[in-house]
C-alpha cells in the first residue's frame, strides 16, 4: 500500500511525500517515508494519488482553491504537470484510476465526482455528489477507491460509503 502524507482536517500540506508500507508486516517500523513530491525543483502540496494499471502515478497539485493534475515518478517524487490546461477552480482530492484510463476524482470545493482525461487532464464530465435527495458536502480530507467489481466507495472521517453512477 502507498499514498501522500496527510492532514485529517486540511486534506493534505506542503511538502508532500510518498510513502509505502508493508503490508504483511504491520509494525511501525514497516512504514517507509519516501520522496518530497517536487515540481520544477520546489517542493509541493498534492492529492487524489491514483495509480494507472501500467504504474503510473497521478495526483493533483493543490495551490488554495486551484487543482492540476499531474503524474509524479515513484522513484524521485518529480513531478509533471497532465496536458496544458493549467490550474482549474477545483479541489480535487481523492480519486481512482477508472478502467477505461480516466481517473475519477472528488471537487471537495464543488462537491462534485470530476471524471477527468489521464492524457490531457481535460474534464470529462461532472456529477454532484448526493446522499439521498440531499447534496452531500465533502471536507480536504476525503478519498475515493474502485474495487474489483468497479464498485466506487467513498470514505471521509469516519464514513464509508458506496457511489452509484459516476461523472
Amino acid at each position: 500500500g502507498g499514498g501522500f502524507g496527510s492532514n485529517p482536517v486540511s486534506g493534505s500540506t506542503t511538502p508532500a511525500r510518498l510513502f509505502s508500507f508493508d503490508l504483511v508486516n504491520t509494525t511501525p517500523s514497516s512504514l517507509n517515508i519516501g520522496p518530497t513530491i517536487t515540481l520544477d525543483g520546489t517542493a509541493i502540496d498534492a492529492d487524489g494519488l491514483s495509480m494507472s494499471h501500467g504504474g503510473l502515478l497521478y495526483a493533483f497539485q493543490i495551490d488554495g482553491s486551484t487543482s492540476r493534475m499531474i503524474t509524479i515518478d515513484s522513484t524521485t517524487g518529480a513531478a509533471a504537470v497532465v496536458g496544458t490546461s493549467g490550474f482549474m477552480a477545483r479541489s480535487l482530492r481523492g480519486a481512482t484510476y477508472m478502467a477505461d484510463g480516466s481517473i475519477l476524482a472528488v471537487d471537495s470545493l464543488n462537491n462534485e465526482l470530476v471524471r477527468l482525461s489521464s492524457l490531457t487532464g481535460a474534464i470529462l464530465g461532472t456529477t454532484k455528489l448526493k446522499a439521498g435527495l440531499n447534496d452531500y458536502d465533502v471536507t480536504n480530507a476525503v478519498d475515493i477507491a474502485m474495487d474489483a467489481q468497479g464498485q466506487i466507495f467513498i470514505v471521509q472521517g469516519d464514513g464509508l460509503g458506496n457511489i452509484e453512477g459516476g461523472a
